[in-house]
Parts: C-alpha cells; structure tokens; sequence
C-alpha cells in the first residue's frame, strides 16, 4: 500500500491537475487572491504561477509529502517572486 500512496497516487493527482481543462478555471479561481494565502492541498503547486500581484505571501500544506514542493522552488511549471512556506 505504501508505494501506491507514495508514488503512484502523487503521480495521478499531478495529472490530473494538469488537466488542460482545469487550468483556465483555476487561473480565475487563483488570480482572485489577496494578502495572506494559505492553500490547503498545495501539492505539486500547480497554482503558484497564477497568484496575481495581490498575495503578500502563500503557505500551503498538503498530507502527502511525495507532492510538495520542496521549500524555496517555486513548483512545478511556473512560479512566484513571493513569500511562500511548503509544509
């Protein structure tokens, strides 16, 4: 069960949030953001890139350590010039 919830399950819940589908929605979604963020689910940290100028700074958490984004990167496919803490 462990290689399932940490490596395969991370794999899937990436791409299946990279889904093409998703992203203009989550672009909205995201852009809306103001001050302080913290996003729950953070994952691979897809969203980081549409964080608009508005975010003073982003803390996400998410239970599975295989999908975070290691601290000081700015995850995958785009990033911030931000505050941000991975947990």
């Amino acid at each position: 069960m462990a290689l399932y919830r940490d490596h395969v399950l991370p794999c899937l819940t990436h791409l299946a949030m990279s889904n093409r589908r998703l992203i203009e929605y989550r672009r909205r979604m995201v852009s809306q953001a103001r001050g302080r963020v913290l996003e729950i689910g953070i994952g691979s940290g897809l969203n980081l890139r549409f964080y608009g100028g508005q975010v003073a700074s982003i803390y996400g958490i998410d239970p599975s350590a295989a999908l975070l984004v290691p601290r000081g990167q700015s995850g995958i496919g785009g990033g911030i010039g931000r505050n941000h803490s991975i947990r």
